[in-house]
Order: C-alpha cells, then sequence, then structure tokens
C-alpha cells in the first residue's frame, strides 16, 4: 500500500510538472495555442472577436480584462466571444475535461447582477446556441474567484473547440463589471488544481493597483455620495491641470491633506507618484516639471482670440469677463476625461457651504423612505438630468451613475430603500418655459409620489449673452413655468411633493452667474410658498468651492455641463436634502459605515427612557430625529438649549460630541450595537 501511494505521488508531481510546463511557452507563461487565455496585456484582446452591449478592454492596473455592461437596456444580454478558431492550433474538445474562469466582481454591482452565463462551441455545435450552455452563481468581492466547470457534464464537448461565449450577467445592469484574470482549458484535474491555485495567488498581482478602502479607483456609490463637508476623507476631488498665466501649475484643494492617498487620471488608468509627478505643501497641489502628469496652456483654453473662426460650438465669446478672450469648450474628451481625481484624508473642517437638511417639509417622502414604502420618482430637466457629462454618459471608465442615478441607488443600497421606481424625463437644451407644456407626458403619467425638477441652464444661458438680455425676465419666466410645473401635477396629485434643484453655473467667463444665482432665489422663494416643495441648493454649494477652485475642476465641456465631480455634488447636496437626518460621511474600512432609513437589517425607532442614552430630543425614543438633531448641532445650525446633548448625546463616552457619535446611534438604529 505504501509502495503503490509512492508511485501515485511521483505521477501526480511528474503530471504536475508537465502541466505548468506545457503552459510555459509564452511571454506570459501561459499559451492560448494551448487553450490558456491570461488576460495580462493588451495583446489579448485579439482573441475577443465580438461583444454584444459591454465595454472590453485590458486593464493595466487590474491586470485583467475589464468588462463593463454598456447598456441601459432592461435585459441588455451583455456578452463577448472567445474566438479558439483564430489559434493556429486546433483544440480538441475530449482532451480538455475541465474550464477554469477566473473573475472577479466588485461588491458595487447592482443586485441583477448575480448570473454568468457560459456558451461552449465545438464539433457540431458551431457557435452560441441555446441548450448549450452553462450557468453559475456569480461570487462578489475583493478577492478574485475560480469557477469551474466539469466538462465530462457537457454532452456535446466533443469535436473541434469553436469558440467560448461569456455571457457575464443574465440579467446585468449598466454598469456592471467583471473583471477576468483568465479562462483556461486544462486537461485533467491534476492540471485543474495547480492552474487554480496558480491564478488564485497571481490573479492581479503584478498590477501597479492599490487596494485600500482609502483609494476609489472604481465607481462606488457609497464614497461618490459621501458628502465632501463632513469626514476625514475626500474622495477623488477633480483638479484640472491647466497652468496659470504665469506657466505655474499649482492648484488649491478643500482641504489642507494629512496624507495624499492617490492621485489618478481621470480615467483611473494612470497612477502618478508623489514627489516624481507632484508634491502637496499645505493645501495645494503642484505639478512638477519632468513628471508625467500633462498640463494645458493656459491660453489652448483661454485664447486671445477665435482661432480661424470656429463656430459657438467650439469657441465661446466671455461676454461677462469682458476682456475680449475666448473660451475653448466642446464635447471632448480633453474636458470630461482631463483632469486629475486626488484622494486624501485631512484633520481640518469644511468652512463653505453647507447643505440644509429639508426631510420635514417632505413628510410623505421621509415616511416612505423609513418605512420602505413604494415611491414613484421622477427626474424632469434638460440635458444635465439626462446624464450629461458623466463618465458613464460618455462611455467612459468608470463608467460613474448620472448625478440622479446615484442618489437612488444610495437610497436603496444603504438606506434599504428597495421600491423606488424611478423614471427620467429629460431634454437636452429645454428651458422651463418651453418644458410647461410636457409635464403631462414627462411627470404626470407616472403617477409621482416625489418630483425632481432641475432646469435653468439653458434659462440663463440664452439669455446671459443676449444683447437684449434681461436678467428680470429670465427670473419671471423661470418662476412662472417652475410654479406652473407644481400646480399641473398637484392638480391631479395633490400629495405630490417637489425638489427644486438649482442649477450649476455655466462657464463665468461667458456667462454672468447673477442669472443663475437669480433662478436659485426663485426656487427658494417658491419653497417658502408651497408646502412639500423644497429647493436643493446645488447652486450655492458649487459658489462657494468656486472661490478657491477653477471651473474647469467641475464641468464635462468648461461650458454648461457636469463632469464625475460635480455630478456627485448633484447627488450629494439632493441626497442632504431629503434624507431624513442627513447623510453620513463614509467611513473606510475599520470605522463604522452609515446605515439609515428603512434598513433592512434594523428599526428605524427604539423605545427608550425620557432622556435614556441617545434619546436627544427627550421624547422618549431613539429615531433617525436624534440623529438629525446632533447632525445640525454639530454643523452649528441650532444652539441646542432645548435638547440633551451633553447627558445622552455622547453615546461613544469620549468626552466629545463628534460625528462618530451619529455613526453608533445609526449602527444602534439597525441593532448592530447596543447603548450603556
Amino acid at each position: 500500500m505504501k509502495k503503490y501511494s509512492k508511485n501515485v505521488a511521483i505521477v501526480l508531481v511528474i503530471s504536475l510538472l508537465f502541466s505548468l510546463l506545457s503552459f510555459n511557452t509564452s511571454a506570459s507563461g501561459y499559451n492560448p495555442q494551448e487553450g490558456a487565455f491570461v488576460f495580462d496585456s493588451e495583446e489579448m484582446l485579439q482573441y475577443i472577436t465580438a461583444t454584444h452591449n459591454l465595454n472590453v478592454i485590458y486593464d493595466p492596473y487590474e491586470n485583467a480584462l475589464r468588462t463593463v455592461v454598456g447598456s441601459w437596456e432592461q435585459d441588455p444580454d451583455p456578452y463577448f466571444l472567445l474566438d479558439v478558431s483564430i489559434l493556429e492550433n486546433t483544440l480538441h474538445a475530449l482532451e480538455y475535461q475541465y474550464l477554469l474562469i477566473t473573475y472577479r466582481c466588485p461588491q458595487t454591482n447592482s443586485k441583477y447582477a448575480a448570473t454568468t452565463e457560459v456558451f461552449l462551441s465545438a464539433g457540431e455545435v458551431a457557435g452560441p446556441a441555446a441548450g448549450h450552455s452553462v450557468l453559475f452563481d456569480t461570487a462578489r468581492g475583493e478577492a478574485y474567484a475560480v469557477q469551474e466547470i466539469q466538462m465530462a457534464s457537457v454532452s456535446w464537448w466533443k469535436g473541434d473547440v469553436h469558440n467560448i461565449r461569456i455571457d457575464t450577467f443574465t440579467q446585468g445592469r449598466f454598469g456592471d463589471t467583471m473583471y477576468i484574470d483568465s479562462i483556461i482549458l486544462c486537461h485533467d484535474e491534476v492540471q485543474a488544481q495547480a492552474i487554480r491555485t496558480e491564478r488564485l495567488k497571481n490573479a492581479g498581482a503584478s498590477a501597479d493597483m492599490p487596494v485600500s478602502d482609502f483609494i476609489c479607483n472604481r465607481y462606488d456609490v457609497q464614497k461618490y455620495t459621501s458628502p465632501v463637508w463632513e469626514g476625514e476623507i475626500i474622495y477623488n476631488e477633480a483638479v484640472y491641470p491647466i497652468k496659470g498665466q504665469d506657466g505655474s501649475a499649482v492648484y488649491t484643494l478643500m482641504y489642507t491633506p494629512d496624507t495624499v492617498q492617490a492621485v489618478y487620471d481621470a480615467t483611473f488608468s494612470k497612477l502618478y507618484q508623489e514627489g516624481i509627478d507632484y508634491k502637496v505643501e499645505g493645501n495645494q497641489l503642484t505639478i512638477l516639471p519632468g513628471g508625467s502628469v500633462g498640463t494645458f496652456a493656459y491660453d489652448y483654453i483661454h485664447p486671445q482670440s477665435n482661432p480661424n473662426n470656429y463656430g459657438a460650438d467650439r469657441y465661446y465669446n466671455r461676454t461677462a469677463a469682458g476682456d475680449g478672450k475666448w473660451e475653448y469648450w466642446g464635447q471632448s474628451s480633453e474636458f470630461f476625461g482631463g483632469y486629475l481625481n486626488i484622494t486624501y484624508t485631512h484633520s481640518d473642517v469644511w468652512n463653505g457651504y453647507v447643505p440644509e437638511n429639508k426631510a420635514d417639509a417632505l413628510p410623505i417622502t421621509s415616511r416612505k423612505l423609513e418605512n420602505n414604502e413604494n415611491l414613484n420618482v421622477v427626474f424632469f430637466g434638460d440635458s444635465i438630468t439626462g446624464g450629461a457629462n458623466a463618465s458613464s454618459y460618455r462611455d467612459l471608465y468608470p463608467y460613474a451613475q448620472w448625478w440622479n442615478q446615484q442618489i437612488v441607488s444610495k437610497l436603496e443600497e444603504t438606506y434599504g430603500c428597495t421600491n423606488i421606481f424611478d423614471y427620467y424625463s429629460s431634454v437636452g437644451g429645454s428651458t422651463a418655459s418651453g418644458m410647461v407644456s410636457a409635464v403631462q407626458d414627462s411627470v404626470i403619467q407616472y403617477a409621482p409620489d416625489l418630483v425632481f425638477i432641475a432646469f435653468g441652464m439653458n434659462d440663463c444661458m440664452n439669455e446671459s449673452q443676449s444683447s437684449d438680455g434681461s436678467l428680470k425676465r429670465v427670473r419671471a419666466a423661470y418662476k412662472a413655468a417652475i410654479e406652473q410645473m407644481v400646480q399641473q401635477v398637484r392638480a391631479q396629485y395633490p400629495d405630490c411633493e417637489f425638489v427644486l434643484v438649482s442649477p450649476f453655473y455655466a462657464n463665468p467667463f461667458c456667462h454672468y452667474q447673477s442669472y443663475f444665482n437669480a433662478c436659485r432665489d426663485v426656487l427658494i422663494e417658491l419653497e417658502s410658498v408651497y408646502i412639500g416643495v423644497v429647493c436643493a441648493d446645488v447652486t450655492s454649494m458649487q459658489a462657494s468651492m468656486l472661490e478657491y477652485k477653477d471651473y474647469l475642476d467641475f464641468s464635462g465641456d468648461n461650458m454648461c455641463h457636469p463632469n464625475d465631480f460635480m455630478s456627485r455634488l448633484y447627488a450629494q447636496v439632493c441626497l442632504e436634502t431629503i434624507v431624513p437626518g442627513g447623510i453620513d460621511a463614509y467611513v473606510p474600512a475599520g470605522g463604522e459605515e452609515p446605515d439609515g432609513p428603512g434598513e433592512d437589517t434594523g428599526e428605524s425607532t427604539k423605545p427608550s427612557e425620557p432622556g435614556g442614552p441617545g434619546d436627544i430630543d427627550g421624547d422618549g425614543e431613539v429615531t433617525i430625529r436624534d440623529i438629525g438633531a446632533l447632525r445640525l448641532y454639530l454643523a452649528d445650525k441650532i444652539d441646542g438649549e432645548e435638547l440633551l446633548l451633553e447627558e445622552v448625546g455622547d453615546v461613544d463616552k469620549d468626552g466629545e460630541l463628534t460625528v462618530r457619535d451619529t455613526g453608533m446611534l445609526r449602527l444602534y438604529l439597525a441593532d448592530k450595537i447596543t447603548l450603556e
């Protein structure tokens, strides 16, 4: 028996060595000609000969194939075809007993990205066909997984191998992502075990991508919607690398960094090095000469004259600046893909505008969110409401959602609001006045409970460069139009509530900011007139940042459309406006992650003795309103004299009232901790 075991061990070792050596015939260590496709270089894309509703590229920082669903269809059927028939060698199906797919799916994928289908074509089955596929449940996480398919269970696996089609998600949604390290056919079980172990060890290992919760180099709705006015980390603050008139490349950040975690380009394809590509002193980032960060000359973006007398779709007169210069702008990757993403931790506090939480003014919406009731939400506006110029709109990595989609995703994923039915009605170039007649088809037909009205950009732009432009006329027309929209909807749905989203600024060199401020003021006026109507003040949020940041840091075209950073500010301001108790900053792994209204893992109310731990308002219950009261106090919005802050607000018992106390209250309401 011992002799037999020894012989088996020798056979296994020899088989293992042969298995590894047989694949070690190329620079990558694996040979496609032998059925081993390891996607460790851009050259491997040659074997992908067809795709459908799927963006497929080589990701050098993940060191893998990156596939992203690129269609908004309900059932996009995303797939790519690995064409084995183009190999110099013919692969014979019966020589391969196993298929290994090494992959990774981010946690941020939608709930629909749950199943993968693999079509196997060999012999008489010349191409992907119904009934000739294998399904498997898709794992999620930061680590790679290996899916093993035993070919003995595939009855049609005979003859020559033609192709392998991977349907990444049978019911995926736009932006759902799968990284594929390798697709490898194995001769036998021994080889499959060896390859499985080796790929799990090395998948992504040679990538130069930092793996840390303090970095955000892919779309993550939790990090993207973390309010910039709170917390101790800023994810992907945008800086557009345009030089000053004096040739300097120095840029002011929102805070003074304690530690710069990462500086990437807009698409996260390049990671820059501190001390080589840039340096940070105080709250200023300087691009170093000789480094690899590209910059734009000042006169390239702000030329003295219009070269070749181009049209207004490329060069715009700087009427508001009054200096006779021009602005280069347009739907170009130089703008929506030209900025830097800076992530850093900080200790200083926010001194700019802080959006107001107005959930109390939206009682029906608040109740539905807290109780996870059905909520029909309509977003009604211009091209910004339709996604321009978010990276997903431009089909550009990281494929961040539109600002309004981020709102819905945040409510679903963080606060457990799974019964939201969202509708998007947008017309590029439209004004509020021009869309009053569209309210029935664009809003009312969806039986709305909550409507976001987001016009103003074109209302202001159309007048602020006109020779007879009138701020007074714009203000009056805008107010009348928004009011008519509210009244039309209320005539059929009297309980419908509204969020009036104030516009972000068009290029301030070309268009007078006073027009945009006037539109914001109109919305604030209407907020005071109508019950169940609030203003989400995006304008003031951007205005406070424009005191020290360049307009190009916010714009995806240097004129009128937001980039990902500004889209995030839209989402953050709107979420802060409507979420009961407001939104909390994201805490990287190791800290408390916020829960909230409607969370499936806990309740929104906890009984308490009046004045007991966490009962800040003294009403005998611990609710999200206690969290809201503490947050307002920390933001200096209330004096707290009537609250029991000192007695029961310091729930972590550290002698201070901080955002950590609000986080602990959320954890308590979610049944994750107890309070003493």
